[in-house]
């Protein structure tokens, strides 16, 4: 982590930079522990039909592998649903930080969440269209109502806006 407690996107400010620390780019969501499976199966259905493990092969490096954090990691007590959701589609492998880029592997980082904590981004970074991909008028309209709800927060990171 960076000064400031800062994990900041690539910046010509010279922020902390997240590729530089090891960090990789994910989404923080709250799933209740009986339904962890279903959040995974889902999760390993959509991954396991791309050819490159992942929709965006474009993206290569490190910040962009492909990972999934919970409370102990392997050793924890979701892992068990993780595992079975996955059904041997995508090789599982114990996180320790600075971990390779997965595409083409069709491989996955499981991380412990408790030593590998979630750090927002930039709220400019999550409401942009993909590359390849324009989003609806109400998926950014979510960014407003989510700053207003206290859900997403402004962090004290360069804000690119694109």
């Amino acid at each position: 982590v960076g000064d400031g407690n800062r994990v900041c996107y690539h910046n010509l400010a010279m922020a902390p930079d997240y590729g530089q620390m090891g960090h990789t780019e994910v989404v923080n969501v709250s799933v209740p522990e009986e339904k962890v499976g279903e959040f995974a199966k889902d999760y390993f259905d959509a991954a396991s039909k791309y050819p490159f493990g992942r929709a965006d092969p474009q993206d290569r490096g490190t910040e962009y592998r492909s990972a999934i954090g919970i409370p102990g990691g392997m050793d924890g007590p979701l892992f068990k649903q993780i595992e079975a959701a996955n059904n041997g589609r995508m090789e599982l492998l114990a996180g320790k930080g600075n971990d390779a880029d997965t595409v083409g592997t069709k491989k996955v980082w499981i991380y412990d969440s408790e030593k590998f904590p979630f750090f927002q981004g930039e709220v400019y970074h999550q409401f942009h269209d993909d590359m390849l991909e324009r989003y609806s008028q109400g998926y950014h309209q979510l960014k407003g109502t989510l700053l207003d709800g206290g859900k997403i927060k402004k962090v004290e990171c360069p804000e690119l806006g694109f």
